[in-house]
């Protein structure tokens, strides 16, 4: 091999490690604009789940506070027990609500140990002058990657970007992978942890 033919393998070897860093650095932005979508919409729920929780617990307590200790004829026990019941469902339907958004906050945890561990990676073989022009070793790296992404709208992001697609094309993958047909859907009515 002359110096020409060796330069030239050099530089292709080289524009593929950088453009598999810039493909791994694409999708850390993609995990974290994931995540902090998810993060919003999970902290707006909260937020309107405890503001109803804590209306409801005024009514309750006054709706309470009107039961006498001995009932009487003008005392309307029936009504007072129908306004307990409705706020004490919607207790429940908003405490059901803020699990479901603390599940979400649960993913988005994850989903930013996956990115930390992700850009631990790609450091490592990055800084190892010895490992870093290796086609074998960015292979491995990249399914070293592939495996940290356990949520199914995590890895259709990750084979999205590594096929080449933008940010938002693989952003949009993710979320029809993420919007599964009810007929998967668990309907027992247990929390599902991430």
């Amino acid at each position: 091999m002359d110096q020409k033919d060796r330069d030239d393998s050099d530089l292709s070897l080289g524009w593929k490690e950088l453009q598999d860093t810039v493909l791994t650095l694409n999708l850390a932005v993609a995990q974290i604009e994931m995540s902090m979508n998810d993060g919003d919409h999970s902290v707006s729920t909260l937020i309107d789940s405890f503001t109803t929780l804590s209306g409801c617990v005024q009514v309750i307590d006054s709706a309470s506070a009107e039961i006498p200790d001995k009932p009487t004829a003008e005392t309307d026990c029936r009504s007072i027990r129908e306004t307990v019941q409705v706020n004490v469902d919607l207790v429940a339907e908003k405490v059901d609500a803020a699990i479901v958004a603390f599940q979400f906050y649960d993913k988005l945890t994850q989903r930013l140990s996956h990115v930390n561990r992700s850009l631990i990676a790609l450091s490592g073989l990055v800084s190892d002058g010895e490992h870093v022009e290796s086609h074998e070793d960015w292979h491995a790296l990249r399914e070293q990657i592939r495996k940290i992404y356990s949520m199914v709208d995590e890895a259709s992001m990750y084979d999205a970007i590594m096929q080449g697609e933008n940010l938002e094309t693989a952003l949009q993958v993710a979320m029809q992978h993420r919007e599964r047909p009810a007929d998967e859907k668990d309907n027992s009515g247990e929390v599902d942890l991430f």
